[in-house]
């Protein structure tokens, strides 16, 4: 997993065809840990748009933290929402509203 120190990226995903931009990151925002959570390859490419310091979380650090510091957990889980809401937004928009029975 990797949290952005300082600057800028870009995370971006092939669909089909084409490159979507899921996410522009910066200070203080994470990436990566669906990999580490899932134990899958990772889904998506980061591309850094300025200069940037990101710190690395190894996987034995991470369950660490996860295990310790459950106020870190929160945080991540409350992201993780936050993003899963925007793409639920971004999709109902992309295909349409359903009509209200």
């Amino acid at each position: 997993m990797f949290i952005i120190q300082k600057g800028k990226v870009v995370v971006r995903k092939k669909v089909g065809k084409a490159e979507r931009v899921l996410a522009e990151l910066s200070e203080g925002e994470f990436f990566g840990e669906m990999a580490l959570l899932l134990g899958m390859d990772r889904s998506a490419t980061v591309e850094v748009t300025e200069d940037s310091r990101v710190l690395v979380i190894r996987p034995d650090t991470f369950e660490s933290l996860l295990r310790n510091s459950p106020e870190i957990a929160l945080k991540m889980l409350k992201k993780m929402a936050m993003r899963l809401r925007a793409l639920d937004d971004n999709l109902e928009m992309a295909v349409g509203k359903p009509a209200k029975e």
